[in-house]
């Protein structure tokens, strides 16, 4: 008797100790969530005053003389002439003045040398900011242009090696790219690089091949804190996703640890694991899906996918080559819904 109640008796200290531990670490698990969204936000916060106080933006500006503004927190710090009209009448020093002073100076410089202001100014930027601070002039037609356009227009600048050598571009993404690395997610979750006077930003490989498909018991936790690392880094680069899964038979197949869908481009994309059962280089991978095409006469679907470390997180663009084509044959005892991007 004395002998079982000695066994009961260490059996409840080990269930008790083993709950104390668990209470323990289920604090520390919490209090981690917690302290990463707290950094998520604290990094967002920063990276906005980082942008707002150096992003270098060019903004052209057409009357009939053409020129470029290089701008920096609302502040012109280069002007650029695109065409000989240009030369002749802008010749004149606007560094340091505000981009809607220096509109309206250039705008009544054109007017007194006698050229036809009638249709107005046209301002073009890739920052849509900009947009919103030249809508107090009146006499402003604004048109959002996209990279390619921009560097199209800077080929053409005539006379001011700084714009030309993208002087002010360079030392922002260098900074932009200091500050990233200084982020503890940096390395692990995601890395950056500058090519070509643009910063790219991708999830590790490492990171994408770490993250659990299916949870399980003995995943949970790891599960969760790799979903955690995800969120963070897609709210880092202001990525929107959807993670609530829909009543849908078979939509287990298409999520990232709990993320269903991402917007790319203003458009949806589900999210998944991979579909080939028969390789395993794929199986398991977490993919974004482009699109699907249901196979005739082979009872299943092929995938055009792109593997989520392919996406460029700051451009949101991919490569082509990166694009992998998967395939499932087994959809007559899988219900697998149809994949297609969502407007």
């Amino acid at each position: 008797m004395k002998r079982k109640k000695r066994i009961l008796m260490i059996i409840s200290i080990i269930l008790i100790l083993g709950i104390l531990v668990f209470s323990v670490y289920l604090l520390l698990y919490y209090k981690k969530m917690k302290d990463s969204k707290e950094q998520t936000h604290k990094f967002i916060e920063e990276y906005n005053e980082l942008v707002e106080k150096e992003q270098a933006s060019y903004v052209i500006i057409e009357i009939n003389p053409k020129a470029i503004l290089e701008v920096i927190n609302n502040k012109v710090v280069n002007l650029g002439c695109l065409n000989e009209d240009c030369e002749n009448i802008f010749n004149i020093d606007v560094v340091n003045k505000g981009l809607n002073e220096t509109i309206e100076i250039l705008y009544q410089t054109a007017k007194e040398k006698g050229v036809d202001v009638s249709n107005g100014v046209k301002v073009s930027s890739v920052n849509k900011e900009i947009e919103k601070e030249v809508s107090i002039l009146e006499y402003t037609n604004y048109q959002t242009i996209n990279l390619e356009e921009e560097k199209e227009w800077l080929s053409k600048v005539r006379d001011n090696k700084d714009i030309l050598n993208h002087t002010a571009k360079y030392y922002y993404n260098n900074k932009l790219l200091e500050f990233y690395q200084n982020d503890s997610d940096y390395g692990d979750v995601y890395t950056c690089n500058i090519v070509k006077e643009e910063i790219s930003c991708y999830i590790t490989l490492k990171f994408e091949r770490e993250l659990p498909y299916d949870v399980t018991l003995a995943n949970q936790f790891s599960y969760n804190e790799k979903h955690q690392k995800l969120m963070d880094t897609l709210d880092k680069f202001n990525i929107e996703y959807k993670n609530k899964i829909e009543d849908v038979e078979g939509i287990d197949l298409f999520k990232i640890n709990n993320i269903e869908k991402i917007k790319i481009n203003n458009k949806w994309y589900s999210v998944g694991g991979s579909y080939h059962e028969k390789d395993s280089f794929y199986k398991g991978n977490n993919n974004i899906v482009l699109n699907s095409v249901l196979e005739s006469g082979s009872y299943g679907y092929s995938f055009t996918t792109l593997p989520l470390s392919k996406l460029d997180l700051i451009s949101l663009s991919y490569n082509e080559s990166d694009l992998v084509i998967l395939k499932n044959y087994h959809s007559e005892t899988i219900s697998i819904p149809m994949v297609h991007e969502e407007n």
